[in-house]
């Protein structure tokens, strides 16, 4: 499966997600959808804490809730616009990014963000 016709927005013009093609059957098996300008970025950034990734991102206007997914899959869903992921592995790389909900909608999805977790050593005086 590939995505083709997709297409940014320029000035004025609203941009196409593009289509789910399916090479083994050779047809479009998933229609995109049109978006304004602007509508579909959401950019998520993290930080490190000794023991955790700290993922956060604006406010989106009539957003109900959040949902994190970690690796591919759901995760949480939270009203905030930050979240403390914990339980992490030592030198492992995980990807996150973040769905918004408006009801049972999701209205934009995030950049996917990769970070490789190592725990932050504690200074000794």
């Amino acid at each position: 499966m590939k995505v083709i016709n997709k297409k940014a927005s320029k000035g004025n013009k609203p941009g196409y997600t593009g289509d789910v093609y399916c090479n083994d059957c050779h047809k479009i098996v998933k229609k995109g959808s049109y978006y304004k300008k602007g509508a579909n970025t959401l950019k998520v950034t993290v930080k490190k804490s000794k023991n955790s990734l700290i993922l956060s991102w604006k406010k989106v206007k009539g957003a109900a809730s959040y949902t994190l997914y970690k690796d591919g899959k759901k995760y949480k869903t939270t009203k905030s616009t930050r979240y403390s992921v914990k339980s992490l592995k030592k030198g492992k790389t995980y990807r996150f990014y973040v769905a918004v909900n408006k009801g049972k909608k999701t209205i934009v999805k995030s950049n996917t963000v990769k970070r490789k977790f190592a725990k932050l050593n504690a200074r000794r005086m």
